[in-house]
């Protein structure tokens, strides 16, 4: 208990010198462990401070490339590049008995990376800390009475998280809820240096191109603010993603949890881009359990429940390669299935505009797409849960202008292959709109309220009703490039399969279907199952 601040924050000098020292190791840390300390560590860690909870990761004036000065709240520590790894048990609930786990309370709440691996989090684990066979576990409370919960990543592998594994490297299994709560707002923006990621939720970035090392993680996940708004926001290094949810760069492993995330007088902000490009540097922005991986495989289990009093954002229009923006399980080459042995139901509740927008990036930008579902991008898995999407004002879905950025509704994705399942709710009061691409030169980047898209195939087919509701006009409008088409209904372009269920649309003002303009092929408007090549009985 602190009647003031609380301050956890790691070194900023090198061994005192303004030159080119050996400025290393200079971490803080309240909890068992620290740097290359393996071993089981267990205890109940609770702090409760009248003022501020600051976890900064160290700064350095030196030219040392691994500084290793981390902060953090909980068991663990970190091991190093040229050190090895280090590994064990941690939990946070076992001491005396002790259930409470992880319990930070302050005025406002800052996570913030610092230079090269000096990384900041709260909760078990570090840097290529490796779980024992137990894994890591407890639960993690953080909330902010009066201010902001801020998570800020830094250089170089300095990442900022709230939950279990947390920092470039980490894997194994981990169990445990994460509740994140702070009365003005919860932002969450990437840092400058590769791998400089923000996270709510356990997992990271592994590090493993392969897509095989991982855990088993397992956890509800509510984050909640009750005047301002949830923002997070993808940075300019590589591989420096946003993500509230279980997984995370690269990981392999079943993921399971309800996510519940609600702003209740403000919006729900999502942003990717901004980060070194190249189809293994991507900067991604994910509200569900996955991330990005060259063919990491895993089931993911639980609902999605997201709730803002004003509007919610979906933004990739800064992408440059493969930097997403999804609100659903899966994300960029993450296969697995999806909601088929328990509920993996998605609720969205938007009181002003729902915009989902893909990118639009004139150099590199290719792969940055949007979705509200389950999947996304090369994404194989069976997929099932019903979404239903209330909206007080517009709801606009936009397709990028480079290529293979799609917009979508539903589940599935442009070339993923399964079989997709579950009904579809989306009732606006002001207009709708899904716009295939236009404007460049990009291909594929079409618009779609339904499961399927372009090129999905694998399964037997994708079934559900669908009933849109306006109180205004309806518009899906194809674009101007090939495959850049607008589709309510299951199915796409190439998808085959039996495609079923009823369809039901109901307008305030005027109902429009057009297909592109320009030379491109394969452009249609469609309001029905099936599409352009898309071969299957359809009913």
């Amino acid at each position: 208990t602190a009647g003031g601040n609380l301050r956890v924050i790691a070194g900023n000098t090198a061994n005192g010198s303004t030159g080119g020292g050996n400025g290393r190791e200079h971490f803080a840390q309240i909890g068992h462990g620290g740097i290359l300390s393996g071993g089981d560590h267990a205890g109940s860690i609770n702090i409760d401070a009248y003022g501020t909870v600051d976890v900064i990761g160290g700064t350095t004036v030196d030219n040392d490339g691994g500084h290793h000065n981390h902060a953090m709240i909980g068991h663990g520590g970190a091991a190093g590049t040229n050190w090895g790894v280090v590994g064990g048990d941690l939990n946070s609930t076992s001491l005396n008995g002790n259930t409470n786990g992880i319990n930070v309370s302050g005025s406002a709440v800052t996570v913030q990376g610092g230079d090269s691996e000096s990384y900041a989090m709260i909760g078990n684990g570090g840097r290529r800390f490796i779980a024992g066979t137990l894994g890591h576990t407890g639960d993690i409370s953080v909330t902010a009475t009066s201010g902001q919960v801020q998570l800020l990543g830094g250089g170089g592998n300095a990442s900022a998280s709230i939950g279990h594994h947390g920092v470039s490297e980490a894997r194994g299994n981990a169990t445990g809820n994460i509740v994140v709560d702070a009365f003005t707002g919860i932002n969450g923006i990437s840092g400058s240096g590769n791998r400089s990621q923000v996270q709510i939720g356990h997992g990271t970035n592994t590090g493993n191109d392969a897509g095989t090392l991982g855990g088993t993680l397992i956890g509800n996940i509510t984050v909640s603010t009750d005047t301002g708004d949830i923002n997070f926001s993808a940075g300019s290094g590589g591989e420096s993603y946003n993500q509230i949810g279980h997984g995370g760069m690269r990981w392999a492993g079943d993921l399971s949890g309800n996510i519940d995330v609600e702003a209740t007088a403000g919006s729900v902000k999502f942003a990717s881009g901004g980060g070194g490009g190249g189809s293994t540097w991507t900067s991604y922005s994910l509200l569900g359990h996955g991330g990005y991986s060259n063919g990491a495989v895993g089931v993911k289990e639980g609902t999605i429940d997201v709730r803002a009093g004003q509007d919610i954002i979906f933004d990739a229009t800064a992408g440059v390669d493969g930097e997403f923006a999804q609100l659903g399980h899966g994300g960029r080459n993450h296969d697995g299935n999806i909601g088929v042995a328990t509920s993996a139901d998605i609720t969205v509740n938007a009181g002003r505009n729902l915009a989902f927008s893909s990118g639009t990036n004139a150099t590199d930008g290719e792969f940055s797409y949007s979705q509200l579902g389950h999947g996304g991008l090369a994404t194989n898995g069976n997929f099932t849960g019903a979404i239903d999407v209330t909206v007080g004002g517009t709801t606009t879905f936009t397709a990028g202008t480079r290529s293979e950025n799609y917009t979508q509704l539903g589940h599935g994705g442009r070339v993923g292959g399964g079989t997709h399942t579950g009904s579809i709710s989306l009732d606006s009061t002001g207009a709708i709109n899904f716009l295939g691409g236009t404007g460049g030169a990009g291909v594929r980047g079409y618009a779609q309220l339904g499961h399927g898209g372009d090129q999905n195939n694998g399964g037997t087919g994708n079934t559900g009703d669908i009933s849109v509701e306006s109180g205004g006009d309806i518009n899906f409008l194809a674009g101007d490039q090939d495959r850049n088409y607008a589709h309510l209904g299951h199915g796409g372009v190439d998808t085959d399969g039996n495609h079923s269920g009823n369809i039901h649309v109901g307008s305030g003002g005027n109902v429009v279907f057009g297909a592109g303009t320009g030379n491109g092929n394969w452009k249609h408007a469609q309001l029905g199952h099936g599409g352009n090549e898309s071969q299957g009985n359809h009913s």
